[in-house]
């Protein structure tokens, strides 16, 4: 069950035309989000919504969409600005075999506190009137007061006719004050269940924080290991530079030995050639003189 409360300034409804444009997006959401909704009633300062949702959809996701949007059409409406609603609503988780069909009259009355006079038929903006025509979500809890369908109808509205005021003060204050409501049996359960989960999402969490840890831990390790490698080759890639230098200044120096002695050698053999052939010369010379 969830109840929406307005500001201190501005009323939540101003006419019908606001009226009808809530009870729309409360039809536009249902269909997109799939929930079921047994009850409704659209109060000057509040709304009250008895709503059963899809195991994949958060009350949140519902109200952020309805009240949101609603809100900029009354914005827009109303040249206004800001918040319309007071602060977050509030919701009860409800044992539904036990509560249903008692919440939804509960709901129906609203609009009668205070006022005898006052029937629940005759205010407009509730679901009551599903109900009396035994149409949409109605059906459920109609169905919990006969097999027949023209028996629904009557017993559900003796039911809402005959409330007690103990009964319905009794559930108001729990309705106010109380995040569960059911049995105490269920009352324990909702807690187990809710201190499980509890525990469950803090161990994710815990483990998510482990995980990045062990990230950084491993981005870092990595990161070091990458540059002692980095440090390791260039090492060796500037050992080997040196030694590739050494060997090519040897090299060099070698090759500059060898021509020098090629050189050498060259030119001993030029002398060793011109005086051989001075001399040959020289005696081939005189011997022509003899002759």
């Amino acid at each position: 069950m969830v109840t929406a409360r307005g500001g201190q300034v501005d009323p939540l409804f101003r006419g019908d035309a606001d009226r009808d444009a809530y009870v729309d997006l409360l039809a536009k959401y249902k269909e997109r989000y799939g929930f079921k909704l047994f009850s409704y009633v659209l109060m000057p300062s509040f709304i009250h919504l008895l709503l059963e949702l899809m195991a994949e959809t958060t009350v949140s996701e519902v109200m952020h969409a309805v009240n949101s949007t609603y809100t900029k059409h009354y914005n827009s409406r109303y040249k206004r600005s800001g918040h319309l609603f007071k602060g977050r609503f509030k919701a009860a988780v409800v044992e539904k075999d036990t509560y249903l069909a008692d919440l939804t009259r509960y709901i129906h009355l609203v609009p009668c506190a205070g006022d005898s006079d006052v029937k629940p038929e005759d205010y407009k903006w509730s679901s009551y009137s599903h109900y009396l025509e035994a149409k949409g979500d109605a059906r459920e809890v109609l169905e919990k007061f006969s097999v027949i369908p023209g028996e629904q109808v009557r017993l559900y509205k003796r039911f809402v006719d005959e409330a007690e005021d103990s009964d319905l003060k009794a559930l108001d204050k729990k309705v106010q004050k109380s995040g569960i409501i059911g049995s105490a049996e269920f009352i324990e359960q909702i807690r187990n269940d809710f201190e499980k989960e509890h525990k469950t999402e803090n161990l994710t969490k815990k483990r998510l924080v482990l995980r990045s840890r062990f990230q950084k831990v491993f981005v870092v390790t990595g990161a070091a290991v990458i540059i002692a490698l980095s440090a390791i080759t260039y090492y060796y890639y500037a050992a080997s530079q040196k030694v590739e230098g050494k060997v090519e200044d040897m090299f060099q120096e070698r090759e500059d030995e060898l021509k020098k002695d090629l050189e050498a050698k060259y030119r001993a053999d030029l002398v060793s050639y011109y005086r051989a052939t001075t001399k040959r010369l020289d005696r081939e010379r005189k011997r022509r003189e003899v002759e």
